[in-house]
């Protein structure tokens, strides 16, 4: 085979291997990028699109051995060292993967996506000041993308900076409206500053789009009980309990609903079920014990089992009242 028809066939393989990549038709695309390999071994985009193909069957290895090699074969590419950064984060590589990610934004300055990829993993490295900066590097080069206003919502959540997290999340929302993991963060934000009216309402709207997401279940059966709603809280909770069976917050929050309506029993064996889920569950473990009934010495048995568990099973919460 000629080199010119041997270009137009390789080509066109990878012509067709895109098609069957974007219609989700992975084994096919599989073939076509593999025939396109075997013709150009050292081809960057075969190595490339396979080791994508193969990333996303979950072949992980060989996603690995394809995807350094095409990062090796053409360094110059920023599509290649972004994914290439991706999956090494994925494998846990933090370090590996914001040191390639600097590379493609050395390749393609202004490109959001790339800011934000670097953001998420300096803050799954615990460096937040470096993590905000560079979610506001995405967010200046792309006012109107929804990923890197969520993520810095998320971030100042998590530092307790309330009004800039509701803006963030404010904007993320006008972005894609309704949107349910949003809702959900911006009810804790507006809860923490006070508007409980605001958050119930928001909550319940998203509620009525998205009726089978857990999040906003829990977070409005939450709000139900503090309102001393404890039938609505109860039938929210019950159903994000459904929806998400062993996750230990609704477990938590759906005992403490039965324990607040005077249903001990039931809301025992909830908290039991939320520290079964999660042994580290202090805030359940300490909701649990203070069911018990208040018999005389029942304080000391608190202390020593407080200092159990101090001693075996990890931190406790602090300030335990009777």
């Amino acid at each position: 085979m000629s080199l010119g028809n041997q270009q137009i066939k390789f080509d066109a393989l990878i012509e067709k291997g895109l098609d069957r990549q974007k219609a989700g038709d992975l084994v096919t695309a599989e073939k076509f990028f593999s025939s396109a390999l075997s013709l150009k071994p050292d081809s960057a985009d075969a190595n490339h699109f396979l080791g994508l193909v193969y990333y996303s069957s979950g072949k992980v290895a060989e996603a690995e051995k394809l995807l350094s090699r095409a990062f090796e074969i053409f360094p110059q590419s920023p599509d290649i060292a972004a994914n290439f950064a991706l999956f090494l984060a994925s494998t846990g590589d933090v370090a590996g993967s914001i040191a390639v990610f600097k590379k493609a934004i050395q390749l393609r300055p202004n490109d959001p996506q790339l800011f934000n990829g670097l953001g998420v993993q300096f803050r799954s490295h615990g460096m937040l000041a470096e993590a905000e900066k560079y979610f506001r590097l995405a967010i200046k080069f792309g006012k109107d993308h929804f990923n890197p206003w969520y993520n810095l919502g998320n971030l100042l959540l998590s530092k307790g900076e309330f009004l800039g997290a509701l803006e963030a999340y404010k904007k993320a929302m006008s972005i894609c409206p309704n949107n349910p993991d949003v809702a959900v963060n911006l009810g804790i934000v507006l809860v923490h500053l006070g508007s409980y009216k605001d958050a119930q309402s928001l909550l319940e709207n998203t509620l009525k789009n998205t009726p089978g997401h857990a999040g906003l279940l829990n977070n409005l059966g939450i709000l139900y009980r503090r309102r001393g709603e404890l039938i609505k809280a109860q039938e929210c909770l019950e159903k994000a309990l459904g929806i998400s069976p062993n996750q230990p917050d609704v477990l938590y929050n759906l005992g403490q609903t039965f324990c607040a309506n005077n249903d001990i029993v039931s809301g025992r064996k909830l908290l039991s079920l939320a520290v079964g889920s999660n042994p580290h569950f202090t805030k359940a473990f300490w909701a649990l014990h203070l069911t018990l009934p208040l018999i005389y010495n029942c304080e000391d048995q608190i202390i020593e089992e407080r200092e159990r568990w101090k001693a075996g099973l990890g931190e406790v919460v602090e300030n335990i009242r009777l």
